[in-house]
């Protein structure tokens, strides 16, 4: 499997944005990887998604409205987290909240509540967050490799 330098964390109602996401992050010749199979009745953390979150730099949570009650979305952040607190600067975990969702749903997914605030996508799109996705490296300072 090659490394993707970024990891979608997303649940099965918010699938076709977080396609939308890494095409956009694609552009920008990052490597993503999401899982896009139907994961509905799956409750552990399959090896491809574990492998994939642990080899990243970046886990980016997208969170909405019909988001749901995941248990394996709840494992694949526990493990972001996990990795964030391990590789402290070289690893984020950005929570991404879909239009209209309140920031405190934040405290259903995370515990403990996560290291950077959240981006909220405005109505208008993603255009409008990309810098902010962007605007952190994703690599320790003084790596020589920056978004």
């Amino acid at each position: 499997m090659a490394e993707a330098s970024i990891f979608i964390c997303h649940a099965r109602p918010d699938a076709d944005f977080a396609r939308d996401l890494a095409l956009a992050l694609e552009t920008f010749r990052l490597s993503v990887w999401r899982d896009n199979r139907d994961l509905r009745g799956v409750d552990r953390l399959l090896p491809e998604a574990r492998w994939a979150i642990e080899q990243a730099r970046q886990v980016i949570v997208v969170l909405g409205l019909n988001t749901g009650q995941a248990t394996w979305l709840r494992r694949e952040i526990e493990l972001a987290q996990e990795m964030e607190r391990r590789r402290r600067g070289d690893y984020r975990v950005i929570p991404l909240l879909l239009p209209g969702t309140d920031p405190a749903v934040l405290g259903q997914w995370f515990a403990p509540p996560p290291r950077r605030p959240p981006i909220q996508l405005p109505a208008d799109g993603l255009g409008a967050i990309l810098p902010d996705l962007l605007d952190q490296p994703v690599f320790p300072p003084g790596a020589g490799t920056a978004l």
